[in-house]
């Protein structure tokens, strides 16, 4: 009978099959944790994590959330945007004034 692989075991092999289908050459990764590797691109390193999920992982609400998170991301940039033209704009007409 099949011994029966641990929850370690199969999140491992999930890890290589991913490693594998990336195409990246094993040889030139450097493990630093479990399912994290260090490669070394133009003189800058590149971390990369092979996270298996679990079961209860949803992708369409994950996608959802990163959606979510670049919409917030750009809010805040547009908001800091209009804020500095504000002041600028501010400090403008001050700078008349005072002529």
């Amino acid at each position: 009978m099949a011994e029966k692989l641990t929850k370690a075991q199969i999140q491992e092999s999930a890890r290589i099959k991913a490693i594998e289908a990336s195409g990246v050459d094993v040889a030139d990764m450097y493990q630093i944790d479990t399912g994290a590797f260090i490669m070394k691109i133009d003189e800058q390193f590149v971390e990369l994590k092979f996270i298996v999920k679990g079961e209860g992982f949803d992708l369409a609400d994950a996608m959802a959330a990163y959606k979510d998170k670049v919409a917030k991301a750009a809010e805040r940039v547009a908001e800091k945007a209009a804020k500095a033209a504000a002041r600028e704009a501010k400090e403008k007409a001050k700078a008349e004034k005072a002529e």
